[in-house]
């Protein structure tokens, strides 16, 4: 990244690309704090360091200062000559228009008063080693403050190699330029990185073709190019019919939301099928309703393979698993997995599978494992694999052995393929940690199957699509329900195109 910074290639500055760091910053934290209470959002504190994350912040001042009706104040660690280059360069243009202190060594109790926001741009992805002096001294005011925090490129004091951060700024969103860094997926990253978002600064193309990783970043530009236009002659059954196959006694719900989820997803038609014991009366009007099975049915039997196969004709996509519990009869997915049907399975069906290994035949078919954390040891140790090595290589070697695209959800959700290939998800935060986000996201991924997706597109546009309903909603992040995420995947859509 230093040759980028240096402006060596392709002819893009230095100084032109950390104009294109603030002003994409500013446009990520203007739509961040967008619809929050104005008692919330008095000021805007920008922190200056004396590298070229401090240059970012100058732009980032003088960018809400023009833009922004909120007062701003920028606390920079030393004075404007003691930079040098491109934030020099930024600082004495913006010195002129901007309300700034230099050379501050703790930050007043003004700067952390209730209402203010904090633009943390105090030290950039060149830091080694724990923060000193007062560095130090501000990011604890910082983290002691409670204050909503924006950190550019990398949350000060983390380390963008190692990951190591344990006296780092806890940021809520992080923007980062150009790329990712490998830190923020690493030890303390994904605790203090928050949100990540990515600004694109016109990088040079040998410098992103050369940025080799073990894992790619899946975000919005990604997201868009995977998107196309409906047909303007298209109908309901040009979108696919999907079947979600979930529920038993003691849990109704599930299902329910993975239905939403393929609603919601664009599917045309969506089938939700359940043990005739699981639910009295259809839950939504948009659905169609088939309970499997006797009245007093709590959960799936083998007795019930003959009403499966009436009830797979004419689907394009179908999904197992969410609200089965323990009890489910193998019988079931075993015949849903001999079809060529496109399959997600999820929930209790991926402990299902894990006890019986034998059901899934080595085959290059379109399915897609959901597991998280928990459900992923059981399917290591199901299938004799090492549940002791790091998270993306479990992914990996399991998505080779079952020749599956496996989802594996957390923070910076990994999605691999069979071939090896890596994803790391870009979008959610805390909002999606509520019961039933996970059975959205099943019929999510299942719609996007259903209208024809290969399975690791659609894995991936579908974790990417769940995130991002989770990051739009305005409500408290405690507050949301997976009923509301469901709600919230129509203005995710129209994030991702405004004709989608």
């Amino acid at each position: 990244m230093r040759r980028a910074a240096d402006g060596r290639a392709d002819g893009i500055s230095g100084a032109d690309m950390m104009e294109l760091a603030g002003s994409g910053a500013v446009l990520r934290l203007m739509q961040w704090i967008d619809g929050w209470p104005a008692r919330q959002r008095l000021r805007i504190v920008v922190l200056a360091g004396k590298g070229n994350n401090g240059g970012d912040s100058w732009v980032v001042a003088r960018f809400l200062q023009r833009e922004c009706k909120i007062p701003v104040t920028l606390y920079s660690v030393c004075e404007i000559d003691d930079l040098k280059g491109d934030a020099k360069h930024h600082a004495e243009i913006a010195k002129h228009v901007v309300d700034a202190e230099e050379g501050v060594m703790e930050l007043p109790p003004s700067a952390l008063s209730a209402g203010s926001v904090i633009v943390d741009g105090l030290l950039g992805t060149g830091l080694k080693g724990a923060p000193q002096g007062a560095y130090q001294r501000i990011i604890k005011q910082i983290n002691e403050s409670n204050l909503p925090v924006m950190a550019l490129d990398v949350p000060s004091g983390l380390d963008a190699d190692t990951g190591d951060g344990k006296e780092a700024v806890v940021a809520d969103l992080t923007v980062t330029m150009g790329f990712p860094k490998q830190g923020m997926f690493l030890k303390d990253g994904p605790s203090v990185c928050g949100r990540v978002e990515v600004v694109g600064i016109n990088l040079p193309q040998d410098l992103a073709d050369g940025a080799n990783a073990a894992a790619e970043a899946f975000g919005l530009e990604e997201a868009r190019r995977l998107v196309t236009r409906r047909r303007a002659d298209g109908y309901k059954g040009t979108y696919g019919h999907l079947l979600v196959l979930g529920g038993s006694g003691g849990y109704v719900g599930a299902p329910i939301l993975s239905a939403m989820g393929g609603v919601r997803g664009g599917a045309g038609l969506v089938t939700l099928g359940v043990p005739g014991g699981c639910l009295a009366n259809p839950p939504l009007a948009s659905l169609i309703f088939r309970r499997l099975g006797a009245a007093d049915d709590r959960c799936f039997k083998a007795s019930m393979a003959e009403e499966l196969y009436t009830l797979l004709y004419n689907k394009t996509a179908a999904a197992y698993g969410p609200g089965t519990a323990g009890e489910a009869d193998p019988r079931i997915l075993e015949e849903l997995l001999k079809t060529d049907l496109p399959l997600v399975i999820d929930a209790d069906g991926l402990r299902l599978l894990a006890k019986n290994p034998q059901l899934l035949p080595r085959k290059s078919g379109e399915t897609v494992l959901t597991p998280h954390l928990g459900e992923m040891k059981a399917l290591m140790d199901g299938f004799g694999l090492d549940e002791s090595k790091p998270p993306m290589t479990q992914a990996v070697e399991l998505a080779e052995r079952l020749r599956c695209v496996v989802v594996l959800k957390g923070r910076f959700t990994i999605v691999a393929e069979p071939n090896g290939r890596m994803t790391l998800n870009m979008s959610g935060g805390p909002a999606l940690s509520t019961a039933g986000s996970g059975d959205v996201l099943t019929g999510l991924i299942g719609a996007l199957l259903a209208q024809g997706m290969a399975a690791a597109d659609a894995a991936r546009l579908g974790v990417f699509l769940h995130g991002l309903a989770g990051d739009l909603w305005k409500g408290a992040q405690r507050a949301m329900s997976a009923d509301d995420l469901a709600d919230m995947i129509s203005p995710a859509w129209k994030e991702i195109s405004a004709i989608s």
